[in-house]
């Protein structure tokens, strides 16, 4: 895998969602060849993410997860350096049902690439469910909010997230031919 020298995701805090750093590309999976690099992206961020040694996270089980779940029923996004994906996001309808960074290849933006392409798609909320502890403060920094806790346990709190877009996504123009775009940025028009 190549480096990439890539802005640390609170540079790219300033700039609008769409926007990425460089060093990567965000884009729609190319083929089934790339399950493979999801796979191994999601079980070492799994891995990870369960330290306790859980034995039950099994690399062709995630493969397998993937070709037969999360491909035919799930819009994926993947981030990629050089060609080779070092992120993904899936999205079904308006709910991102997994995000996952290689570890190597986080707090540079891919993240919060990712999320921008799904709020980005139109939608006027967004939902998810994490381990607070692992990736809440990520989602809150993203303008996420929690809904509620889904369960307690010794070791993490789950809990629903939610996003929702602060404005319609409509335009309009003022007396002060100031015009108002989705998303909240403004644009001033010139008086005739």
């Amino acid at each position: 895998m190549v480096e990439v020298d890539v802005p640390r995701a609170s540079a790219v805090g300033a700039q609008s969602f769409t926007e990425k750093p460089p060093g990567f590309s965000v884009r729609p999976m190319q083929g089934s060849d790339e399950a493979s690099a999801l796979a191994r992206i999601w079980h070492v961020t799994q891995v990870d993410a369960h330290d306790d040694g859980d034995e039950t996270l099994d690399l062709e089980a995630t493969r397998r997860y993937i070709d037969c779940v999360l491909l035919p029923l799930h819009e994926v996004i993947v981030a990629a350096s050089g060609g080779v994906p070092v992120g993904f996001l899936a999205l079904r309808r308006n709910h991102v049902a997994q995000l996952h960074v290689a570890p190597a290849w986080q707090r540079r933006g891919i993240g919060t690439a990712l999320l921008g392409w799904a709020k980005a798609q139109g939608w006027t909320r967004l939902s998810l469910s994490c381990i607070r502890e692992r990736v809440g403060g990520f989602y809150e920094a993203s303008g996420f909010r929690a809904k509620r806790v889904i369960r307690t346990t010794q070791a993490c709190t789950y809990v629903d997230y939610e996003w929702r877009l602060r404005q319609a996504p409509v335009m309009y123009a003022s007396a002060k031919h100031t015009l108002t775009v989705a998303l909240r940025s403004t644009v001033q028009i010139p008086s005739p």
